[in-house]
């Protein structure tokens, strides 16, 4: 068996958290609980309708976590252990992939043709007048497979 990866990675800065739940805390306050009890926040979170939740995510972020333009509150992050459970990601991914501690197993990966396309608007040509180093990005597009 082969597990699949596609697309970004688990060492990107915005593709995990050390903890979220201090976010969850605050989207519930946002939503008129406020409460100390994870139990009774994952209670009401799940009697939520799907619109709130994605509509009240802006500002549960404290502005100085909030460094990176694509930071978003909820993604991967540490799970706490659990008596009989194994648990998936017990530590930062960055770590673990430092210091060896993963399955070892063969693995298909891949991307897409207009890979975060959504982060960088619909003018690319805009986009990378405002690159940093433009003539990079431009190489790095002229000289990607056509099946990318």
């Amino acid at each position: 068996m082969r597990p699949p990866k596609w697309s970004g990675s688990a060492i990107n800065p915005w593709a995990f958290h050390l903890n979220t739940q201090p976010y969850a805390f605050n989207l519930g306050a946002k939503l008129g609980l406020n409460t100390t009890d994870g139990q009774e926040l994952a209670t009401f979170l799940r009697a939520q309708q799907v619109e709130d939740l994605v509509n009240n995510l802006d500002g549960i972020v404290p502005e100085t976590e909030d460094v990176h333009p694509i930071y978003q509150a909820f993604v991967p992050t540490t799970e706490y252990p659990t008596s009989g459970e194994e648990t998936f990601l017990p530590l930062n991914p960055y770590t673990m992939l430092i210091t060896g501690n993963f399955n070892k197993v063969p693995y298909i990966t891949g991307s897409n043709l207009l890979e975060a396309a959504g982060f960088v608007g619909n003018d690319i040509c805009e986009f990378i007048k405002g690159a940093i180093c433009p003539h990079f990005l431009i190489l790095f597009w002229l000289a990607a497979p056509a099946h990318m």
